[in-house]
């Protein structure tokens, strides 16, 4: 194992990173993390997380400041650097065609090991990450969890004592995400490695952390152990969740007499008291105006308490913030579930009502929305989008023949003439004119969609057409 030198494992003074014609995305950062701490960073999407991480992983220089990784510069230093720290960032590097073995065994033998002493390390990492059954099996047909654990596995091989989780449970399932948490602490408890995690969990920084250090727009707004966060806040939040929601402004109305706002549910109405004995005041003040609750709740200080103190805002649900909502799409299931009655395939259904839509209301002014291949074996092709368009390698409605696309990629929806665009949880992502989504994202006119290695620009027709393959222009 890499030995570091001597010091904090992890240091930022004064770090900044400004892009050109945006935002400082790390606005003079201060960091210091100890050998063996997991160091927990926290903050919704956008706030600087994988920008800082970035850096201290040598993949992005700064525009300010300076950064240490077990005592080396990551600008002067940046070799010396990357061999002493593992990486898991958000979008793992897995080749779909190789199994779990093939990658351990490519990664050892890049990082020095005799073929025996990689093999060797290879089952030792794919029983850790309980990964030994499905060891031979190739990873395009893994689960995310699979991925995610495989990743954490290939930043462990060459034994770092330094290792930099960017999200690393973003979108598991619980089971995977509690597998994932056991081997993080693990790691810190018997290895003594530092770990870096960045997370939008509150949940997973509570469990996992030694310490956060909470980031909003590219500044640290809080640092401490979560306790100690916690105990600055000191005041527990009271939750009413009311019997009928027209009662619900009233509700609201009457609490604030007895704390600010807190970050509540959906449906429900919660305050942070401004002192712990107040509940029993809340009880009668709700009977007095013989307001009827379905439940009420007191809980301690939360991280999102703490986020809400240091910015005004709550932190779940901060990085849903934009100047517009993205549609709600109705689920596959329920699309089947309607289509049930009429004896015919779900499909069928969609495009027909659909084209009820086009024909007889204000979308028919904008047309019919089409799939464009601008390159690749099929350059030309257009598809029309009348009802949920699966985009994937293969056994899908519009086949791409690229081997950097996964075999179910992307759905595309139609929607009001223009078409929503979402990720199915793809190797490589899919991105609408440049930006990787994480969300149902809306695409018009003259948007472009990657997938893999292959653009597919989104038209208009003049007019309503069926749905389908319509003949190249």
């Amino acid at each position: 194992m890499a030995q570091q030198t001597t010091g904090h494992a992890i240091e930022a003074q004064g770090l900044v990173r400004q892009f050109k014609n945006g935002p400082r995305a790390v606005d003079n950062v201060d960091l210091y993390v100890a050998a063996g701490e997991i160091y927990g960073f926290l903050g919704p999407n956008g706030a600087g997380k994988s920008t800082t991480v970035k850096i201290l992983v040598t993949l992005l220089p700064p525009t300010g400041g300076r950064a240490t990784v077990g005592g080396l510069d990551v600008v002067r230093d940046g070799p010396k650097v990357r061999r002493i720290i593992g990486v898991a960032l958000q979008e793992a590097a897995l080749d779909p065609l190789l199994t779990a073995r093939e990658h351990l065994l490519l990664q050892a033998g890049m990082n020095g090991f005799a073929r025996r002493d990689a093999r060797a390390r290879a089952v030792e990492l794919l029983e850790r990450v309980a990964l030994s059954g499905a060891a031979d099996r190739k990873v395009g047909g893994y689960s995310g969890g699979m991925k995610r654990r495989l990743d954490l596995a290939l930043a462990l091989v060459h034994r770092p004592p330094i290792i930099f989780l960017d999200e690393p449970t973003t979108g598991l399932d619980p089971k995977s995400r509690s597998a994932l948490w056991d081997e993080v602490a693990r790691l810190a408890r018997d290895e003594n490695v530092t770990v870096f995690l960045t997370t939008q969990y509150l949940e997973e920084a509570d469990v996992l952390a030694d310490r956060v250090g909470i980031i909003d727009t590219g500044k640290i707004v809080a640092e401490g152990t979560p306790e100690a966060l916690k105990a600055e806040i000191g005041r527990p939040t009271v939750e009413v969740h009311p019997a009928r929601q027209e009662d619900q402004a009233r509700i609201t109305a009457l609490l604030s007499r007895f704390g600010e706002a807190a970050a509540a549910s959906p449906g429900t109405v919660a305050v942070r008291l401004e002192r712990a004995g107040a509940l029993a005041d809340v009880v009668r003040a709700l009977d007095a105006e013989r307001l009827e609750i379905a439940n009420l709740s007191l809980r301690a200080p939360t991280l999102d308490d703490v986020f809400l103190a240091k910015t005004g805002r709550p932190l779940e649900g901060a990085a849903e913030e934009g100047p517009e909502a993205e549609p709600a799409l109705e689920s596959q299931e329920a699309v089947v579930a309607r289509a049930v009655p009429f004896n015919v395939g779900a499909t069928s259904v969609a495009v027909k009502e659909w084209l009820s839509d086009v024909r007889g209301g204000a979308s028919a002014q904008t047309g019919v929305p089409l799939l464009l291949l601008r390159d690749g074996p099929l350059a030309g092709q257009r598809v029309g989008v009348g009802a949920r368009l699966i985009v994937g390698r293969e056994g899908v409605d519009l086949s791409v023949e690229d081997p950097e696309v996964s075999r179910r990629h992307a759905v595309v929806y139609p929607y009001e003439g223009s078409v929503v665009v979402q990720d199915l949880g793809s190797l490589n992502g899919t991105w609408v004119n440049g930006h990787r989504i994480t969300q149902p994202t809306r695409a018009g006119q003259g948007d472009v969609i990657t997938v893999g290695n292959t653009s597919i620009e989104v038209r208009l027709e003049a007019q309503p057409e069926p749905a389908g393959n319509v003949p190249a222009a």
